[in-house]
């Protein structure tokens, strides 16, 4: 008997396992927990009782009470209900004369259960190995006395045979399994506190914005809880693997595991700074080592790693501010109700008041007597509507001075649009507008005389044809230009020419009344501008004249130069405005072409403007695009015309250059090449007739008749004095491969008043090259005998101007007969040019001419119109 009560109290001890794999199973679904546990012990009290200690049929004893008060002390209502119903419903299902102590028993385990469970929660009752067995004890005496309501024979029985096994073993049977439960129940909350722990940690890391790391001596990551080591074995993985998919983690720097080994060597925490080059860039963090700790599972460091690139900019952010708060514009902090909070040491040095002065009150830059109380609120009103406003404001010093700020107004608000305050900047323009003021007057005046200069009188001029002057008023401009001015500052110095300068603005300035302006062009030109005049041309032109007139004398009076009187003369150039519009740059060149004028007079003259000068100016103009299109389509032609010799025979022949216009017809040279030497185009027009002889005598000397004659190249004064004049021959000469000793270069007296020492060696070193030279137009300029004997001349040629006349001017016959005998006695040949009679020729006969030249003999003609041979004596 004892055997069978072991028995079904060693069932309980499969009850413990099962009901510590129901909690299990309850921690993942929790709602279900208390269902299970109750049809657990339920279960198993129906098993008891299928496996019985059955005295009388009908009369079965087993563990139910054991389980059923285990069931309401552990599980509570729900679970000891639950399980007292299963295990109720099933002993009256077994039936039999026992049922009813049977279903007794059950109720009062269950309320045993309860009610230890009730005193336990109250804190009446502990709980442990031997409150167990006096609760198994006094709860099994309640059922041994529930045994004497069996029937008389059977209770008596019971008592004889199973009350004292049945109470010793099922109390030490409720003992131990409620020490084990109490163990499971204990384990269970353990780890319910356990996890809830770890979630809290969880929940602190993650709210936690540092990065997280568990750091062993190595500088490796570890995982931070159980669960990350145990997914790691699960899957198979090393549990120290570094994190790198985090590219900005703290195991990535030497310098935090430094602190790592300091943190585990010391046994307390290490902060460190580092910085990581990444995707983003690179950032900056603060990382923090502490010991986990002796219970660690091996040597590591909890690693805390903030991320500071923000702050870092925010505080240099915040030195950035502070410096600029400290700028040299001055800083005005103000509150929504524009009073002002703090200023910066610039707005105390520009203005002069102290920071305590202006503390709580409305800026005082805002306040002066240039500004009313509109101006004030039209500012403020903008600051309203729009954020902000800037401009320029008038304010005073504390001192009382007056000055010009820029200021800007800007409105700070809040997230919410609400203005929280007002920054006001202000920079002084003083400087500035000094500096503009010295700008405008270096833009404006000449720093020689400290008159307008030409972009004041421009603008001045312009403002004068374009303003609304009364009917028909007329106006002048006068333009001054003081005669060889060069002179005074070769002869005196460049100081004393200023001076001179200076005298003159001073004349001029003092003639100047209401309405005329005095400016200083440059150099040594000015200009006089005056207004209302007259309505009539003629009176204006009256009026002009006579200011005109009293310029000129005033400004011929001596001046003090160095010391010394200057006599100085000025020409004077006036034109007409008003009226028709015109515009200013044309009024300036119709002064400057009436001032050229005066000057070509002789100077020390006025000249008005006529319409005529411009017109030639035109003409000029036209003519000299009309040689540069003429040079690129190669209108012009080299002519040659003949020279004879005593006989009549053919000489030699000079290349005379024309032009074939294509509307003009052919263009004497007379009138293209003094304007040719003025614009520079007489320097490709010298080459292109050097080029085309050269290239012609070499043609020739397939021809009996020419093969022997030298061709004369006039050559102009800009060619001569060009440096490589004589480089330039010679490469014409060799390119064409043309025989020197033909070719004969003719210059004037008036290429030799300059240089002549340069231009004796540029001469000699072509004579070298067998190159002959020709004076041409002797007697005309400064004639020297000097010159004459010094230069490699092979001929001098007597100017057709003297030839002309020699039949009816004695002077004329006589330069004749005097240069024939100076080339003779120089061992020169002598060429008259201009032969256009008999007579003529006959007279320079007598008189020792060796060649002639002129209509007689014939006119220029292009080459293939020369005559193939000699004319025995007659004129060709």
């Amino acid at each position: 008997m004892f055997l069978d009560l072991v028995q079904a109290a060693a069932l309980l001890l499969a009850l413990s396992l099962l009901y510590g794999l129901t909690l299990r199973l309850g921690e993942d679904y929790p709602r279900t927990e208390g269902l299970l546990s109750g049809v657990l012990f339920g279960v198993v009290c129906i098993i008891g009782m299928l496996i019985p200690i059955e005295l009388v049929e009908g009369v079965i004893f087993d563990a139910r009470s054991v389980v059923l008060a285990m069931a309401g002390l552990f599980g509570g209502p729900v679970v000891g209900l639950l399980a007292a119903g299963i295990a109720a419903t099933f002993r009256a299902y077994l039936g039999g004369p026992g049922t009813f102590v049977g279903v007794a028993t059950v109720v009062v385990a269950v309320l045993a259960g309860l009610a230890y469970r009730h005193a336990r929660s109250r804190g009446w009752l502990g709980v442990g190995f031997l409150q167990f067995l006096v609760f198994g004890l006094v709860t099994h005496t309640a059922v041994v006395a529930l045994f004497t309501q069996l029937p008389s024979e059977v209770a008596a029985r019971v008592m004889d045979d199973i009350a004292v096994p049945f109470l010793v073993t099922f109390s030490l049977a409720m003992a131990l399994l409620g020490t084990i439960l109490l163990d499971i129940e204990q384990r269970r909350e353990t780890a319910a506190a356990l996890r809830q722990s770890e979630a809290r940690l969880r929940a602190i890391v993650s709210a936690i914005p540092d990065r997280l790391r568990i750091m062993d001596t190595n500088g490796r990551a570890l995982p931070v809880d159980s669960r990350d080591r145990q997914r790691g074995r699960e899957r198979g993985a090393m549990s120290r693997t570094p994190a790198h998919e985090d590219p900005w983690g703290p195991e990535r720097d030497e310098r935090v595991q430094g602190a790592v080994s300091e943190a585990l060597t010391h046994g307390d925490t290490r902060a460190v700074e580092y910085d990581l080059d990444g995707p983003d860039g690179r950032r900056y963090f603060q990382a923090r080592a502490h010991p986990l700790g002796p219970e660690a599972e091996e040597s590591a460091a909890v690693v805390l790693a903030r991320d500071v690139s923000d702050d870092r900019r925010a505080q240099s952010d915040l030195r950035v501010s502070a410096i600029a708060f400290e700028a040299q514009e001055g800083i005005v902090i103000m509150d929504a109700a524009a009073n002002v909070l703090r200023v910066n040491s610039a707005f105390v040095q520009i203005t002069g008041y102290t920071a305590e002065e202006v503390l709580g009150r409305p800026p005082v830059v805002l306040r002066n007597d240039r500004h009313d109380e509109r101006f004030c609120t039209a500012i403020w009103d903008t600051v309203d509507r729009t954020g902000s406003w800037s401009g320029e404001v008038w304010s005073r010093r504390r001192n009382g001075e007056a000055f010009v700020a820029w200021v800007r107004i800007t409105a700070v608000v809040d997230d919410e649009g609400v203005v929280t305050h007002y920054v006001l900047t202000l920079a002084d323009l003083t400087g500035q507008k000094a500096m503009e003021d010295r700008v405008r007057n270096l833009a404006f005046y000449d720093r020689l005389t400290h008159l307008p200069n030409r972009r004041s009188v421009m603008d001045h001029l312009h403002n004068a044809l374009t303003a609304d002057a009364p009917m028909h008023a007329m106006g002048a401009v006068v333009l001054i230009d003081i005669d060889n001015f060069r002179t005074v500052n070769e002869s005196f110095g460049h100081a004393s020419g200023d001076q001179l300068l200076i005298v003159a603005a001073r004349r001029l300035k003092s003639m100047a009344r209401p309405g005329q302006t005095v400016a200083h062009l440059g150099g040594d030109e000015f200009v006089f501008i005056a207004e209302d005049l007259g309505s009539t041309p003629e009176a204006a032109t009256a009026r002009i004249e006579a200011i005109g007139e009293r310029i000129r004398r005033e400004l011929t009076r001596p001046y003090d130069v160095g010391g010394r009187n200057y006599q100085a003369t000025c020409s004077i150039g006036a034109t007409l405005f008003g009226g028709d519009s015109c515009e200013p740059d044309d009024v300036m060149k119709q002064a400057g072409l009436a001032a050229h004028e005066a000057k070509s007079a002789g100077g020390n003259a006025l000249k008005t403007f006529d319409p005529l000068m411009q017109a030639a100016v035109d003409q000029r103009a036209a003519l000299e695009q009309d040689m540069r299109v003429g040079l690129h389509e190669r209108q012009f032609e080299v002519h040659y015309q003949v020279q004879v010799d005593r006989q009549g025979a053919l000489a030699g022949m000079e290349a005379l250059l024309r032009w074939r216009h294509p509307v003009r017809g052919l263009v004497p040279a007379a009138e293209f090449i003094p304007l040719a030497e003025r614009t520079g185009l007489i320097l490709p027009l010298g080459r292109f007739v050097l080029e085309r002889v050269c290239r012609q005598l070499l043609q020739w000397e397939s021809l009996e008749a020419l093969s022997t004659l030298p061709v004369a190249v006039n050559i102009s004064a800009r060619q001569l004095r060009s440096d490589d004049f004589v480089d330039e021959i010679r490469r014409v000469v060799r390119e064409t491969r043309a025989n020197p000793a033909k070719l004969k270069l003719e210059i004037t007296e008036s290429m030799l008043l300059e240089d002549i020492e340069t231009t004796t060696e540029k001469l000699a070193a072509l004579q070298s090259d067998g190159v002959r030279f020709s004076l041409d137009d002797f007697g005309t300029g400064h004639s020297s005998l000097a010159y004459l004997k010094r230069l490699p001349l092979h001929e001098l040629k007597i100017d057709s101007s003297f030839v002309r006349d020699l039949m009816t001017d004695p002077n004329d016959r006589a330069i004749c007969r005097a240069v024939i005998n100076l080339g003779s006695s120089l061992g020169l040949e002598v060429v008259a040019e201009g032969v256009e009679t008999e007579a003529q020729r006959s007279h320079l006969l007598e008189m020792g001419a060796h060649q002639f030249q002129g209509w007689l003999f014939g006119r220029p003609v292009p080459p293939d119109e020369l005559p193939a041979a000699g004319t025995d004596g007659e004129s060709p």
